[in-house]
């Protein structure tokens, strides 16, 4: 017997149910256009800039709360956010394109790749970096656009690049970290994962250190030197889209099984908050000790250092965007078609903002990859044989977790200074 999936059916027991993964995460490629708003909002200079499915760039500001202006590309912007760098506003759409747009709104040059972008543009030290879903990462002259060069991975790139010490760092569908010359684009070591990276935002470095969570269900911490890996933490059975954030030496990491997890720099489990729905893109983000934070159900929370709600916010949809701060304020995009702001004490809506259209497009359900199944029967003997990639054996238990788990992914950084993808 089977079961479709949803995170309703959460609460499935698992001594009876295992979840199984059907096919690779492809939920980015099948949405559609409308107005709804996926990435996270910037703010520079009293105004908010962010895209959405639309296909327009939004400039609102802040003060006035009304449209400074609008950009339109040439297809929908999903889940690319902007980036702002020598007053120039970068962002990436499914049209292929990587635009450079000046603060009044004019195109300066447009990029065009072989495939959709969903990542983030990542400025420094006047060069663009970011990658496409033809499973090249693109390094441009931020002031002219024009390739430097380009390193080809094994399959579509949807996560947002870091740079430290000199090398960038960039995760692929085809389940790898890539670690590679910022100034060259030349291989340094790669890391490899048991599921897809996906990530809608910037991956994060502390300390030369990596954090990312992967598509198996594990948050990784590798070293940004060497690839080698220094723990990891598991998470439940629907994989890591977002990316964590630390505060006063502890991690914070919201995960699509529904948990806001705390856990120290060596990967130990503090303390955990379960939410509404999985937190699937959102990243925490901690101002005056207090975890700001959207879930899948479209519930924005505020939560405090100990793992204690402060408030909580409902609003129509879906937000998947790491929130930007203003003053007093919080900012959230939504699926819903709009821009919210909330008092950051109270969690009050102060106003909001629509998009040029207000049908919602359509969005895959986060869990349709997944699919329940009742557990065979067997033995002792036949479970200690089994060949499934998972043993979710409660004796696994560790850390107060009930998602902790034995994986066959035990691999071991790939230290090769050339591509198999060439």
């Amino acid at each position: 017997m089977e079961q479709s999936f949803s995170f309703e059916d959460f609460a499935i027991e698992l001594e009876e149910f295992e979840i199984k993964k059907k096919r690779k995460f492809d939920r980015m490629w099948k949405a559609g256009e409308g107005g709804s708003i996926a990435n996270g909002p910037l703010i520079y200079k009293d105004t908010i800039y962010f895209g959405a499915a639309d296909g327009y760039v939004y400039a609102v500001d802040l003060k006035a709360r009304k449209e400074k202006w609008r950009f339109k590309t040439g297809k929908m912007i999903y889940m690319s956010s902007p980036m702002i760098y020598g007053d120039v506003l970068y962002i990436g759409s499914y049209d292929y394109c990587m635009y450079a747009i000046s603060l009044d709104g004019k195109e300066l040059w447009r990029f065009r790749t072989g495939g959709e972008i969903f990542s983030n543009p990542l400025v420094l030290d006047g060069k663009v970096y970011f990658g496409s879903r033809d499973g090249y990462i693109y390094t441009l002259d931020a002031e002219t656009g024009e390739e430097n060069w380009k390193f080809r991975t094994g399959d579509a790139i949807t996560s947002s690049g870091v740079i430290d010490g000199g090398r960038l760092f960039m995760g692929s569908m085809d389940g790898n970290m890539y670690c590679v010359d910022a100034k060259t684009g030349k291989e340094m070591w790669r890391f490899r994962t048991g599921e897809e990276i996906l990530t809608c935002s910037y991956l994060f470095v502390h300390n030369s250190i990596l954090y990312f969570g992967s598509m198996d269900n594990n948050l990784y911490a590798i070293s940004c030197k060497t690839g080698k890996e220094l723990w990891r933490f598991a998470t439940g059975k629907y994989g890591n889209s977002s990316i964590p954030a630390i505060h006063n030496d502890v991690l914070y990491h919201g995960s699509r099984d529904g948990f806001l997890y705390a856990l120290t720099l060596k990967g130990k489990e503090i303390w955990r908050l379960r939410t509404d729905g999985g937190i699937t893109g959102s990243n925490p983000v901690i101002v005056n000790d207090k975890i700001y934070f959207c879930d899948e159900n479209g519930n924005i929370y505020a939560v405090n250092l100990e793992g204690d709600v402060t408030w909580k916010q409902k609003i129509e949809d879906v937000s998947w965007c790491t929130p930007a701060i203003y003053g007093n304020q919080i900012f959230f995009c939504s699926v819903d078609c709009h821009m919210y702001s909330f008092d950051v004490d109270t969690g009050k809506e102060i106003w909001r903002f629509a998009s040029s259209n207000l049908s919602k497009s359509y969005i895959p359900p986060a869990f349709d990859i997944f699919e329940a199944t009742v557990k065979k029967q067997h033995s002792q003997d036949d479970e200690a044989n089994a060949d499934g990639k998972y043993d979710f054996s409660r004796a696994e238990v560790t850390g107060g977790s009930e998602y902790h788990f034995k994986s066959d992914y035990q691999f071991k950084s790939e230290y090769q200074q050339k591509s198999d993808y060439k």
